[in-house]
């Protein structure tokens, strides 16, 4: 069985602030779970560089599109680094 973990870790203090895991327990399902870790790094990162509430203007719903694009781009890196914290994309083997 194969892991994605999704870590967010503290770059000052170096402390993990969570840890989320998506388990591939059937190959053939494994794009499913690929792609929802992927949303979920996307979101993970939109959520520290904008916070959780999504503001309703046009504006503001335009930057975090361009952001989640960038994002979108890095993800082959396995990390973004979003103000003091990283997000982390990272496959484990069980």
């Amino acid at each position: 069985m194969r892991i994605i973990n999704v870590i967010v870790t503290d770059v000052n203090e170096g402390t993990v602030l969570s840890a989320d895991s998506f388990g591939v327990f059937e190959e053939q399902l494994s794009s499913d779970v690929v792609s929802e870790a992927e949303n979920f790094f996307i979101d993970k990162c939109i959520e520290k560089k904008f916070g959780e509430e999504v503001d309703s203007t046009r504006d503001d719903l335009n930057e975090r599109n361009f952001y989640r694009e960038d994002v979108s781009e890095q993800l082959e890196d396995g990390y973004v680094l979003v103000g003091d914290v990283v997000v982390s994309f990272i496959w484990t083997d069980v």
